[in-house]
């Protein structure tokens, strides 16, 4: 979690258009999780790390879905976000990029540039009103990241 909380906190306060910040940030989540060897973020699924000794991990994962929640209840408050409650746009979006730890070593060999895009793709595009192309998304994150 660490990580991507570093690298993408720029994102918070960038003056760039929210869906795009917000395909930056799920973009960068799945490289994160599908870019490495060894999947660690899939710990995260076993009942031990529901403990307290794992608060700090849970802390800090509250706080990336918190980002990706700030950037849907701004694309929704300049009329981009579908009419479906913001706590459930924010799950589809953040469960979207979060499934790929789940993928088999299998399907995690794809690569990772082109998982990332085709996840970060699907989940924001699958809570707006008029999405942008998936290209157009593309080329505005790599912009927006310059």
């Amino acid at each position: 979690m660490s990580p991507a909380l570093v690298a993408t906190a720029w994102l918070e306060h960038h003056p760039g258009r929210p869906e795009i910040r917000l395909y930056a940030l799920a973009h960068h989540d799945v490289t994160n999780l599908c870019g490495s060897r060894h999947n660690l973020a899939a710990l995260q699924l076993l009942p031990e790390a529901r403990g307290e000794r794992f608060a700090k991990f849970w802390a800090k994962r509250a706080r990336l879905r918190g980002r990706y929640r700030s950037l849907i209840r701004e694309a929704d408050r300049a009329g981009r976000v579908v009419d479906r409650p913001l706590e459930m746009s924010t799950d589809l979006v953040f469960s979207a990029v979060e499934a790929t730890m789940t993928w088999s070593p299998r399907s995690r060999r794809a690569s990772t540039a082109r998982t990332a895009d085709a996840v970060a793709s699907a989940a924001v595009r699958g809570v707006l009103l008029r999405p942008p192309s998936p290209e157009r998304l593309r080329e505005a994150a790599q912009r927006l990241k310059r």
